[in-house]
Formats: structure tokens, sequence, C-alpha cells
């Protein structure tokens, strides 16, 4: 009998005790007492206030922990950004920048290549595998939540499951007045209560795949565009497809999905014609870099934060530095001391442009044309150099004339070079002849000439700035016409026939073979080398070829 009766109570102390449970419920999970919690615990009551306000339903107060639950078929929304440099048009579509438009000229560097399928924005996605690196996540073509605090801060916030468990991932984009930068923070909530572990043990941030500004064409080697990175101080330029080896005719050429490379990184991003845009990590330390390597797909470079898991209750939070400029090294510099780097510019080297482009910038503010501006620079710079031009061009009719005379000793002498050699020196010392006259004074202008290049081909003065007739962009070559799809290069062409007459002017008919074949060599040579070059240099080059023939026609005249 006792024994049912102990049945009994048990059956019924159970039976009132489900109904108890479903009645009232489970009882509260109290909250830990770690200081990470609490923290969070403040910052997701601040973001569910501000969260009701851009439509995002907040959660029951019998669950805090969570700061919001973001429902479907959130409106895509817009936000215009105006800084001294900068105009931004952020989108809470992927949390991008859907137009970023640089500078008084207004170029847009959201550029949409129809060959890599690019976006045509500045997506700054975050991967947790290198899968969604290369093919994207669908956190790239969501809706995410969208919140404005004051007058620069915009924060984006969408839920994401990782691990099975769910988490909230934001985007917080902090704008600067009068900076070339802006900042980003990227932050990752586990509000639950179990531990979530990451896919690859990693989380990888990137700016784009691409980088404006428009140009003609994205191929060879004015238009190609690189993965950057900076390891200690230096900039290196990330590799696409497989090991070419010696001039990429040995070796694999099958492209690679992915790269990497371990070491402290400082910044990376991607390197156009004209521009540069990284991503500086300001609170912590990235120990390696990854970059799309294939041939057929964009330039997205990640800065790789290694991390294997979030525990409960819990957040990452990592911020970066977003410089987005011209190839300027005091503009980079003001961004980050290591990030001049990214001029990609000798250093050597870099002084003298700094002064041909500044120089370049002052003729332009009375001569509104660049074409003519270089025209003017081109006269100017010949004047300077006049002197070293002057002297070389007399050596070398001097050694034009001892050509006849040297040749008789070759053959006089044709078996014991040494005699030659001799007797060669002591012609040029009685005719006072330096043998290096001709090449010293060119090699003392080579820097010059190096940077010169480098500011023409390179100077974002130089593009889309037409000078006349058919030569609508000086950046870039001259076609005037196509042939069977071949482009027509009128300036080049012009830039070999002045080369040939000013060769001709220059060096006496010595009746030497070898001599007359390099002459007319070396402006087909020349024409070859020049054919796609921007426009502008070879304009210069031209200007230069003029007047020397004048200077040349002038020397001539005299010594008759």
């Amino acid at each position: 009998m006792d024994n049912k009766r102990t049945i009994l109570a048990v059956v019924l102390s159970a039976a009132v005790l489900i109904g108890w449970y479903a009645i009232v419920g489970p009882p509260p999970v109290e909250q830990p007492a770690d200081n990470t919690v609490t923290e969070q615990t403040q910052e997701n009551k601040k973001s569910t206030e501000a969260v009701k306000e851009s439509a995002v339903s907040a959660v029951p107060e019998s669950n805090p922990e969570i700061a919001a639950v973001i429902p479907e078929n959130i409106p895509e929304q817009n936000f215009e950004i105006a800084t001294d440099f900068y105009k931004i048009i952020l989108t809470n579509k992927g949390a991008s920048v859907k137009s970023l438009v640089y500078g008084e000229r207004n170029i847009d560097l959201t550029v949409v290549n129809e060959d890599l399928s690019n976006k045509g924005n500045f997506d700054f996605a975050l991967h947790f595998t290198e899968d969604d690196f290369i093919k994207g996540s669908s956190l790239e073509n969501s809706v995410w939540a969208a919140e404005k605090q004051g007058d620069d801060t915009y924060i984006f916030s969408i839920n994401s499951v990782i691990d099975g468990k769910n988490v909230v991932i934001q985007k917080i984009f902090k704008f600067n007045k009068s900076e070339y930068y802006f900042n980003l923070t990227y932050r990752i909530l586990n509000q639950g209560q179990d531990l979530v572990r990451l896919p690859d043990g990693k989380v990888i941030y990137s700016i784009s795949d691409f980088l404006g500004p428009r140009l003609k064409s994205y191929k060879g080697y004015y238009g190609r565009l690189y993965s950057i990175y900076s390891i200690k101080d230096k900039l290196k330029k990330a590799n696409k497809g497989g090991g070419g080896g010696f001039l990429g005719i040995f070796g694999s050429k099958k492209a690679e999905p992915v790269k990497s490379e371990k070491a402290a990184v400082e910044w990376a991003g991607i390197l156009s014609r004209f521009f540069v845009a990284v991503m500086i990590p300001q609170d912590f330390k990235s120990d390696s870099v990854i970059w799309d390597a294939d041939n057929d797909t964009g330039y997205r470079t990640g800065i790789v934060s290694n991390l294997k898991e979030i525990s409960a209750g819990s957040k990452i939070e990592n911020s970066f530095r977003i410089c987005i400029t011209e190839k300027d090294e005091k503009k980079l510099a003001t961004a980050a001391p290591t990030l001049k780097e990214a001029n990609d510019v000798n250093n050597f080297i870099e002084p003298i442009r700094a002064f041909v482009i500044l120089f370049l910038n002052f003729l332009h503010k009375f001569i509104s044309n660049f074409g003519w501006t270089i025209v003017i620079f081109s006269i100017f710079t010949k004047l300077i150099f006049l002197p070293l031009t002057h002297k070389s061009t007399q050596s070398m009719k001097k050694m034009s004339a001892l050509a006849p005379q040297i040749n008789e000793l070759k053959t006089k002498y044709k078996d014991k070079p040494e005699l030659i050699q001799r007797k060669t020196m002591e012609l040029y010392k009685e005719n006072q002849v330096n043998p290096m006259g001709g090449c010293l004074p060119l090699l003392v202008q080579m820097p010059f000439f190096i940077a010169l290049y480098s500011a023409l081909s390179n100077s974002l003065g130089m593009w889309d700035a037409p000078w006349i007739f058919w030569i609508k962009d000086l950046s870039s070559p001259d076609a005037a016409f196509s042939i069977g799809g071949f482009d027509i290069n009128i300036l080049p062409l012009l830039m070999t026939v002045t080369t040939f007459f000013q060769q001709k002017m220059t060096t006496m008919d010595s009746g030497n073979a070898q001599q007359q074949m390099m002459m007319k060599m070396m402006p087909l040579m020349m024409l070859f080398i020049f054919w796609s070059m921007p426009s502008g240099l070879i304009l210069y080059w031209i200007v230069q070829n003029i007047v020397q023939i004048g200077h040349q026609w002038l020397v001539n005249k005299k010594g008759k």
C-alpha cells in the first residue's frame, strides 16, 4: 500500500511541476559576471533603441542579450556624404560604398569592368572562408539595417549564422571632413549562450575587387591593376596566375584561386594607374595577407585576422583607416607614414618627379590646355639642357669626322687589336676628342628623363585631358582611326620621322655600313617602343626632336 501511495505521490508531483512549467515558463538565466558581457549588454541596449528608429524590431525584454532582430523586406536606403575630397553614396545593400567621386574633377572611382564582372562599388566585405573571399557571400547582396549617428557616423547591422549559431555583424563608417581617409570598424557580436567557432579560424577583410578611374583598357603596362601590401615599410605587388618562369616562357602558368604571404602586414589594397585604395589596421596586428590570383577575376586583396572562436556573450572588433587617393606621396603620408611607399615611385626619382608635376601644374594655371602646357614645358627643358646637348652633338660630330681615319687603322692593323686601340686613343688625343663626350651629357639627364616619363605617364592631370583634333586623352595612345580593328596612332609616326631627320643631321656620313644601318633602325625601334605609350609623353618627345633639329641646323650651318 505504501509503495502505491509513493508512486501516486511521485506521479502527482510530476504532473504539478509540468503544469507549473507550462504556465509560468523557465526560470530566467542569470547574466555572467564577466565585464565584457556587461559592457556588451549596455551597447546592445543602445543599439536596440537606435535600431528601432530604422524599422528594426526589438526582441522582447525576456531575452535582453540579443540586441536586435533584422526583419525581412528592409527597403534599400542611400546616404550622401560630402567631404573636402570625396562625394560618397553609402547604400545599405551590402553595407557598401555605392559611389565614390574624388577631387575637384569629380573622378568616379567605382568603375564597372565588364571583362571582370565586378560590381562597381567598394563593398568592404568580410569573409570567413577563402571560398567566400573569391566567390562572395550572401552578406554582400543582402540589405542591412541602417542607422545614422550624428553627422559623420553610419552603422549597418545584419543577422548572420556562423557555426550554426546566430550572430550580429556590423560595419561602422566614420568620415572625416578634411582628410584623405575615413575610418571603418567591423564588429561581430555573439550574444547567445554558446561558443561560436569560425570555419577556417580567421576573418578576411577587403576593400573591393577593382579601382578606377575609367580607362579605355585595363590590360597592358599602362592599364594594369595590382594587389598591393606592405611588409617592413616596403611596397609589394602581388602576382596574378601561376609561376610563369623566366619572362613567362618557362614554368607553370596555371592560375591559382588565391595566394597569400605570412608576415606582419602594415596595410593592403589595390593600386591602379593613378590611384591607391588601402586598408590600414588600427587596433590589431595581422600576420598574413591574401589576394585573388586568378587571371580572369578582380584584384581583391584581404588582410587576415586569425580568430578561431567567439565566446558566448562577447564580441570581436577590428578597426581600419581607409585611404583612397591619387598616387601622391604627401597625400598618402597623411593617412600613415608607411603609406607613402604606395606611391610606387623610386625614392631617388620621386623629388624630380614631384618637381616636374609641380611645374606642369603651375604652367597649367596660365595655359588651361595640358597639351600646350607640355609643348611649353618641352621647349623650356630643351633650353635648360641646351649646353649639355650642344656639347654632346659637337662631340659626336667630331667622332663622325674621325671615322674614316679609324677605319684605316682597323684595316692597317687588323691582326693587332691592342695596337688599334692604342693608335685610336692617340688619334682622339691629337684631335682633342673625348670618346665619352657624346654619352656623358645624356647620362647626366637620365634621372630627369626617367622622372619625366613617370610624371607624364602616371600624373592624374593627364587623365582624360584633351589637346587638339583627335587627341582627347593625353594619358592614352592617340588612336586617330582603326584599320581592321588595329588602332593607327599618328603621334608615334610623327616622332619616328622627326627622330630620323634629327639623326640624319647629327651623324655625318662616314661610309660605315654598320653605323648607317643603326641610324635607320633606331627610329623604327623607337616606333615599336613608343607605339602604345601615352600621347602626352610622345608629344613631349616630338617637340624635343623639332627643337633639336633647329639647333642642329644652326650648328651645321655655323660649322660650314
